[in-house]
């Protein structure tokens, strides 16, 4: 299964935004990488773009996608700066997704 929304980036929250997307592909990747283990997601890919200086993410998923485990910190505070920094804009739709895996 692949999924993939659309979140506008709210006034203000752009700096935190990437901040905490930088500690999830740095300092935070291992914990991540057992969160998308245990959700069976083979992939998370998070995409800026600015459209008239306002920041707008896509975010996409490919995998099972099972419900994350909220007894993690890490879910518990992804959770929280989304609901701080994103406001959902509505779902993104796929026209394709073509991957040479080996």
């Amino acid at each position: 299964m692949e999924k993939a929304a659309l979140f506008r980036v709210k006034t203000g929250q752009w700096s935190i935004w990437k901040q905490w997307c930088a500690e999830l592909a740095t300092t935070l990747r291992k914990e991540v990488t057992l969160t998308l283990q245990e959700e069976q997601v083979l992939q998370e890919l998070v995409i800026d773009f600015d459209i008239d200086g306002t920041h707008y993410i896509i975010g996409f998923m490919e995998g099972d996608c099972l419900p994350a485990n909220m007894n993690r910190e890490v879910n518990l505070r992804h959770k929280e700066m989304k609901e701080q920094c994103l406001e959902y804009a509505g779902v993104a739709n796929i026209l394709y997704n073509i991957a040479q895996r080996n």
